[in-house]
């Protein structure tokens, strides 16, 4: 079983189970959910682990100042500390991160997600409405698929 995470706030996460070809989306917060977030990975038990990670970087406004960038929570590295403690005490095959640009790729934009589906599931939509860090973890995880996997059979279109 391979999961992601978009950790944050509001944690996305996405997992798929090779054997089964099952898939399965949702969120954990906006509350703080150190405890769900550990009891959520001992339930799913997953063999790879995918988060996104936290790139912090000080930025300047025109005076020189710095700034706090918008939209960044420090919180971030908590859940991602989680996920890595989690992984590494439960012997994960890997624990990997990625880059947060990898959901910016043409390939897994909103439009392009809203176009596949869950093969083994009535051909139920990757995307789902209102739950933006769902659908951040199932980019991360797409991507994990095609290009780290060479698994190029998630492009079948509904």
């Amino acid at each position: 079983m391979i999961v992601a995470f978009d950790p944050g706030g509001t944690t996305g996460w996405a997992y798929w189970h090779e054997e089964t070809d099952e898939w399965g989306q949702g969120q954990i917060g906006p509350d703080e959910h150190h405890e769900e977030l550990w009891d959520w990975l001992d339930s799913y038990a997953p063999d790879i682990v995918i988060y996104e990670a936290f790139n912090y970087q000080i930025r300047r406004d025109e005076k020189g100042t710095a700034v706090d960038m918008p939209g960044v929570e420090l919180i971030s590295r908590e859940y991602i500390g989680i996920i890595r403690l989690w992984s590494q005490l439960n012997h994960c095959l890997d624990a990997t991160k990625q880059q947060p640009s990898i959901i910016t790729l043409k390939w897994l934009l909103d439009d392009r997600l809203k176009e596949m589906t869950y093969p083994r599931n009535n051909d139920q939509c990757l995307y789902r409405t209102n739950a933006p860090h769902a659908n951040d973890a199932t980019r991360h995880l797409l991507y994990y698929r095609a290009m780290v996997l060479k698994d190029k059979s998630i492009f079948k279109r509904s």
